[in-house]
């Protein structure tokens, strides 16, 4: 069991954690926007009648489906607060799951898993990927039920085993197939440790082990789309798998902060490592092993994924804390660490909290107020301007135009409606304007300053906007965008948002004899 302090110190991080969630209404979280977009037409459930027209509604069996399954199961949970309240589940699971694998492991939790809390605000969040996060806390569930269920009766295993390995799949693919890799590394420990191998119990365990996953692999293969979608595949810089995502870790708004964060948690356990102060459990350096190796060989893109190994390395942290136990430290350098670690994570904390809060002050009601000039069912083109291929923005309002469906039933392309990934999609009448329209972020560089409405190959060519009833422009540095085409007609304008109406009277004798219909 816990002491009693220890909970208190948990349950008092989480209020931390939560300041944050407290002083904003919607999340500032790069792709939380599209997914509350989605989850809004999900909830309508067709009654609107321009999202009926708009969208369709498709539950496809797919892994990446927690968020949206838990806010349309809990519809009376208003949607802005829903997804606040799917990170503090997120929080509240990282830093228990972590304790209860450790618990699992060692016997006891210790005050190791505290340190989960450090990682609250990491960049993977911060880019919105909730369901892999949900995916990430079953996980360490499902490999400490494992552990703790190693000697109970095989029917009871194949039962619990079996419904959390369904869980984790449909929260996500990636820590599915991290789950997999655990057990399996974990029991292969197991046997080339033991003296007396008896054959029957081994064959027993394996089974038990391997029918969890009949359903999830059955599913996969056969039932879902996402296995028809191979994507690309390639691999990324050897020095981003040492450096630059495990950065990621720490990283999020502030780098000096998050460097001196980073260069301190790795010192300190580096040092406690080689002086034997923490030691990885003996059961689990199998698993270790699995997961370092799966960091290192997984490639950048994978099937529909841009960046699919930035997603081994929070699991590998996580499950190396609970791995963790401490051995001779002095009490001194314990308090001192701690003093150390709780000044890091309030401070972290605080940083968050403050560009939280300039976002939702300064960004959103431009949003707002552009989305108070658009009629309802409006058709909004769009693109957000960058300087260089760097996707985080800080405050992160790449996604924002697809408040617009939530605010004005707006058919908005930049909507994620995969028929691969998500259960929304974009009705058939509509695909064709969904690709036709602007909808991307686009470079500076690939934008000429003076836009021909005429050139096939510019983003304003006037074809791209036929359909459309207005174009919403953002981060766009003022003098970087040129003039415009003139069926675009100002609506709006602020800092960071410029609304513009598609006049269809100039832009119409432009596209009825060049564009496709």
């Amino acid at each position: 069991m816990l002491e009693r302090r220890t909970i208190w110190i948990a349950i008092l991080s989480l209020a931390l954690a939560c300041v944050p969630l407290a002083v904003v209404s919607l999340l500032p979280i790069a792709d939380m926007p599209n997914h509350l977009a989605r989850i809004h037409i999900l909830r309508d459930g067709g009654t609107d009648p321009f999202l009926n027209a708009y969208y369709s509604i498709d539950w496809p069996i797919i892994p990446n489906l927690a968020m949206d399954v838990l806010l349309t199961s809990f519809s009376a949970i208003p949607l802005y607060e829903g997804g606040k309240a799917l990170l503090l589940l997120i929080f509240i699971g990282m830093l228990f799951g972590v304790g209860f694998l450790s618990r699992a492991i060692h016997g006891r939790a210790g005050v190791l898993f505290l340190l989960a809390a450090l990682l609250f605000y990491n960049r993977i969040l911060l880019w919105g990927m909730v369901n892999y996060l949900i995916g990430v806390v079953f996980m360490l569930i499902g490999v400490a039920l494992w552990i703790r269920m190693k000697d109970s009766k095989p029917a009871v295993r194949v039962l619990v085993s079996s419904v959390l390995a369904i869980v984790i799949f449909f929260c996500h693919l990636f820590p599915f197939g991290l789950y997999a890799i655990a057990l399996g590394a974990y029991e292969l420990q197991r046997l080339c440790d033991r003296s007396n191998r008896n054959a029957k119990e081994w064959a027993t365990t394996a089974g038990v082990g391997l029918i969890q996953f009949i359903l999830p692999l059955y599913a996969f293969f056969v039932l879902t789309p996402t296995s028809e979608f191979a994507g690309e595949l390639s691999f990324g810089h050897f020095m981003r798998k040492i450096v630059n995502i495990p950065f990621m870790t720490f990283n999020n708004y502030n780098v000096a902060l998050d460097v001196l964060t980073f260069v301190l948690v790795g010192a300190v356990a580096l040092y406690a490592l080689w002086r034997r102060h923490i030691v990885i459990a003996r059961p689990m350096w199998g698993v270790i092993a699995a997961f370092v190796v799966t960091h290192f060989a997984m490639p950048q893109f994978l099937m529909s994924s841009p960046g699919a190994d930035i997603r081994t390395f929070i699991p590998l942290v996580l499950v190396g804390l609970a791995s963790l136990s401490l051995r001779d430290i002095p009490k001194r350098h314990a308090y001192g660490l701690a003093v150390l670690f709780s000044i890091l994570f309030v401070v972290r904390t605080g940083v968050v909290a403050q560009r939280w809060h300039r976002a939702e002050q300064d960004v959103l009601p431009e949003y707002e107020a552009a989305f108070s000039h658009m009629d309802e069912g409006a058709k909004v083109a769009t693109y957000f301007m960058l300087n260089e291929r760097k996707w985080f923005v800080d405050p992160p309002h790449q996604h924002y135009v697809t408040l617009a469906i939530i605010r004005k039933s707006a058919f908005v392309a930049r909507l994620w409606a995969h028929p691969a990934q998500q259960p929304v999609v974009f009705a058939p009448a509509y695909r064709d304007l969904a690709a036709r329209m602007p909808y991307k972020m686009q470079l500076y560089a690939d934008v000429p300053l003076e836009p021909n409405a005429s050139d096939p190959d510019n983003p304003y060519h006037a074809c791209r906007f036929k359909g459309s009833d207005f174009f919403l422009l953002a981060n766009a540095v003022e003098g970087r965008v040129g003039q415009l085409p003139e069926f675009l007609l100002p609506a709006y304008e602020g800092k960071h948002v410029r609304l513009y109406r598609v006049d269809s009277g100039r832009l119409d004798p432009m596209t009825d004899s060049v564009c496709a219909p």
